[in-house]
C-alpha cells in the first residue's frame, strides 16, 4: 500500500477518483533510475522525473500546469501536473525529490491556487525512505509527517501527500550500455527522455502502459 498523509480530509476526498488512485499507483511502478558513478548519489532525479512525466502524459495528465491559467498572471509559477475529473473537479499535483524548501515551495503555491480559486485538490509526491537513500538529499514521506502539524498551518484545501517508493531499480548504464561519460551534467527532462526513448528503455521503466 502506498502510505498517504491527508490535510482537511485530502486523502479519503482523493482516494474517491479512480483516475487519482491509477495515477499514484503508477508513478509507484516506475523503478527508481540509476546511474552509478554519474553524481554522488546512484539515484538520477532527471531520469526520475522524466519517467513520471511520461506516465502523467499516458494517463491523459497536463503537464506543467499553471498556478494561474490565463495570460498576463503577476507569478508564472507551474505544477508538475493536472486534470479534471468527469464531475468538475480539479485536481493540481507537485512531484517533490528535491529539500525542505522546495516541498515548502509547493504547499505555497497550493495556498496561492486555493486562495484563488484555481484549483481543489491538491497532490504532492514525495519518495520514500528507499528513494531518500538514493537520491541523497530529497525531503521524503517521513519527514514531511514529523512536521505535519507545521506544514497543516498553510493548507487551506484538501491536500494529499503520498509516497513514491518503486519496488525496484532501474540501472540506466547497465541496460543501455553507455559508459558514465555519456550522461551529460546537468541533463534536461526533455534530453533524459530522449535518451530512454533512443535506448528503448521504456519497458524497463514501464512507461507507456496504464496501470488499471
Amino acid at each position: 500500500m502506498v502510505r498517504c498523509l491527508g490535510f482537511l480530509g485530502g486523502e479519503k476526498f482523493a482516494m474517491l477518483y479512480p483516475k487519482v488512485k491509477q495515477f499514484i499507483e503508477s508513478l509507484n511502478e516506475i523503478p527508481i533510475p540509476i546511474t552509478p558513478g554519474v553524481k554522488k548519489y546512484p539515484g538520477h532525479t532527471v531520469f526520475w522525473n522524466a519517467a513520471m512525466k511520461s506516465v502523467a502524459q499516458t494517463h491523459g495528465w497536463t503537464v506543467q500546469p499553471k498556478v494561474l491559467p490565463g495570460p498576463n498572471q503577476p507569478i508564472g509559477w507551474t505544477g508538475d501536473f493536472s486534470l479534471t475529473m468527469s464531475d468538475g473537479l480539479r485536481v493540481f499535483v507537485e512531484i517533490e525529490l528535491g529539500n525542505a524548501a522546495s516541498a515548502f515551495r509547493n504547499f505555497s503555491k497550493f495556498d496561492i491556487a486555493t486562495q484563488l480559486d484555481t484549483y481543489d485538490l491538491f497532490l504532492l509526491g514525495v519518495p520514500g525512505p528507499r528513494g531518500k537513500l538514493l537520491t541523497g538529499y530529497a525531503s521524503d514521506f517521513d519527514y514531511i509527517k514529523k512536521r505535519q502539524d507545521f506544514y497543516r498551518k498553510f493548507v487551506h484545501a484538501p491536500c494529499c501527500v503520498f509516497e513514491i517508493e518503486p519496488k525496484s531499480e532501474c540501472d540506466i548504464l547497465a541496460i543501455s550500455g553507455v559508459s558514465s561519460d555519456e550522461i551529460i551534467d546537468r541533463p534536461s527532462e526533455d534530453w533524459a527522455l530522449k535518451f530512454i526513448e533512443n535506448h528503448r528503455l521504456e519497458s524497463h521503466l514501464n512507461i507507456g502502459k496504464v496501470i488499471d
